[in-house]
């Protein structure tokens, strides 16, 4: 049985952040104001 998605999620100005998801291969999906009331950059593991 597998875990699922992994999904990381970004203040959109938070560039340390933004660059270890990218780092550890995580694919950017973009912005979304799903879950916080502001939005957020959204990383997958692929």
């Amino acid at each position: 049985m597998g875990i699922g998605e992994i999904r990381a999620l970004t203040h959109l100005d938070n560039e340390p952040s933004i660059r270890v998801a990218q780092r550890v291969g995580m694919r950017d999906l973009g912005t979304t104001d799903l879950w916080y009331d502001s939005p957020s950059r959204v990383f997958i593991v692929p």
